[in-house]
């Protein structure tokens, strides 16, 4: 899909970015995104104009890492605390060869990890991996890049909030990473992001984890206990974990697939109602180009 850029506002605040080229494409939104907006808020607008039954909750709902962020903060903190020389109980090159063939359980797995470290802990390292001038952070065994706003998702979430909906974020990512990163990147309130939690006991994290997880099918569980029975009209992902999310999606919203997982998306399109759209978010870099090629024409 080719999409038509255009400005959502006349200003937008920066986000914080890492690396800072990034910067340069903070506040675009695919022109064809924009009309998906427009399209569920004109529907909105007949339902209420019809005396449609009780109000409508605007609701959208994201997962977080490789969405809204172009990276993972969750495996960030995770690298950095290794980084520091604190003593985990798996290995950078362990957890991704866990990676490779039980998502769900390394993600479980790395929030474990960070038994008997203290919640200040954790959010020292989540500030210092957003602050870090750094793009990478170089662990034994590889790196981990340095998350930070995806561009067009942080436009596109303030343009959201403009129109008075609800931002909610469900993600794999260690909860109070989740929040520290969603509330100083995207101005998202702490309360609305639900990310895999770690019981904490005289303010030390143990190897306990909150029952369900925001992983995959959980996240749908997680929604509903905590966000309630209403389906959001906007939901994104970028990968398979996330389908059940998009699942929710009212019939007359919007599903937004994020990177270029094309076989993912295509998955995910096989397993939405017919009712349901989605749409394909490419790369950043993908945008880049596409502004280069217009420039030159």
């Amino acid at each position: 899909m080719t999409n038509n850029l255009i400005s959502s506002e006349s200003e937008q605040p920066s986000p914080l970015s890492h690396p800072p080229q990034a910067e340069a494409s903070t506040a675009i939104i695919p022109n064809d995104l924009v009309l998906e907006v427009q399209r569920i808020e004109q529907f909105l607008l007949r339902h209420s104009a019809l005396g449609g039954e009780g109000s409508v909750r605007k609701i959208a709902a994201f997962d977080l890492d490789n969405t809204l962020l172009i990276g993972d903060i969750g495996e960030a903190v995770f690298a950095h605390l290794i980084a520091d020389g604190y003593d985990l109980p798996i290995s950078w090159s362990d957890y991704r060869k866990l990676i490779v063939t039980t998502r769900r359980e390394a993600y479980e797995i790395i929030v474990k990890a960070m038994n008997g470290l203290s919640v200040g802990t954790v959010v020292k390292a989540t500030h210092k991996v957003l602050f870090s001038s750094s793009a990478d952070i170089q662990v034994p065994g590889g790196s981990v890049a340095t998350p930070y706003a995806h561009p067009v998702m942080f436009s596109f979430v303030h343009y959201l909030r403009r129109l008075k909906y609800d931002v909610y974020i469900l993600t794999a990512s260690n909860e109070i990473s989740a929040r520290i990163a969603t509330s100083q990147l995207f101005g998202i309130p702490e309360s609305n992001v639900f990310g895999v939690r770690s019981r904490i006991d005289h303010d030390l994290f143990t190897d306990q984890l909150v029952s369900p997880p925001p992983i995959e099918d959980g996240k749908v569980e997680v929604y509903h206990r905590s966000i309630g029975r209403a389906a959001p009209f906007i939901t994104a992902g970028d990968s398979s974990l996330d389908i059940p999310l998009l699942r929710l999606t009212d019939p007359m919203g919007l599903s937004i697939w994020v990177g270029e997982d094309r076989i993912g998306f295509q998955v995910a399109k096989s397993q939405l109602s017919i009712k349901q759209r989605i749409y394909f978010l490419p790369r950043i870099e993908k945008l880049h180009l596409e502004e280069e090629r217009a420039d030159v024409r």
